[in-house]
């Protein structure tokens, strides 16, 4: 079992906790626990990073799917180093309504991606990130970075939306976000280059800046057939303190 290179437990719907031992599979590449509806946690061993001699658990891991995990009420703290020190590149949370996601999953660096499994090419899908700020803010510009790997996953049609400061109640729960009030501030088709070197940020000014407590980069279409998927999204002046996406 040492060796396992896919662990597939999607539509496990009486699962409910995985064993502690699952850290111990070093050699896993892909963690596939997606829909999976009555999973409630995940042991801290996925998240730990050091065993007795300095073997890392899970160092192998490339792609952990819990997307649909929806009793899941939080991950382990120390899942965001697996991103920072060895392989992890594609973490998806989409429809986990109880998850609290915590902000160092987001860390802001161009060798891991958001990916979401929603489908792609020109019919119109429904993905979103959205990032929650410490005080209402009017942003004057963001920017996106294209991943590095499938072209065909591009955003191609995007909207920045805001709920208004005078809208907003609150702290919102991730299951309250799609029912909200969003605001389109920026509607705009984007197209990234398909060489490396024209793969790279692009800047765009807002069309009506809104004062907004949490804003949402909503995407419609993708450039090909591929599941949307980007590395960065930034705000100006961002100063945020939760992030989701589905």
């Amino acid at each position: 079992m040492i060796a396992l290179r896919r662990l597939d437990l999607r539509w496990c719907g009486s699962l409910e906790s995985l064993p502690p031992g699952v850290g111990g599979l070093t050699a896993l590449p892909e963690l596939d626990i997606s829909t999976s509806s009555s999973l409630n946690m995940l042991p801290d061993s996925i998240g730990r990073m050091s065993l007795p001699g300095g073997v890392s658990l899970l160092r192998s891991l490339e792609t952990l799917n819990l997307r649909g995990c929806c009793s899941l009420g939080s991950i382990p703290e120390g899942i965001d180093k697996l991103a920072a020190d060895w392989n992890l590149t594609s973490l998806q949370l989409g429809d986990c309504g109880r998850l609290s996601v915590p902000h160092e999953v987001f860390d802001g660096r161009l060798d891991t991606k958001w990916l979401d499994f929603a489908g792609g090419g020109k019919r119109d899908i429904d993905c979103w990130v959205a990032v929650y700020l410490c005080a209402p803010a009017v942003i004057m510009e963001y920017a996106l970075t294209p991943a590095s790997d499938f072209p065909t996953r591009d955003p191609h049609n995007i909207a920045l939306q805001g709920l208004l400061a005078e809208d907003s109640t609150g702290w919102p729960s991730v299951d309250s976000l799609p029912q909200l009030h969003w605001v389109t501030l920026d509607k705009r088709q984007v197209r990234f280059g398909q060489k490396a070197k024209d793969r790279v940020e692009r800047a765009f000014i807002v069309e009506k800046p809104r004062r907004c407590h949490l804003y949402r980069l909503h995407i419609t279409t993708t450039q090909g057939k591929g599941d949307p998927s980007f590395k960065e999204n930034s705000l100006q002046n961002n100063a945020c303190s939760w992030l989701a996406g589905t």
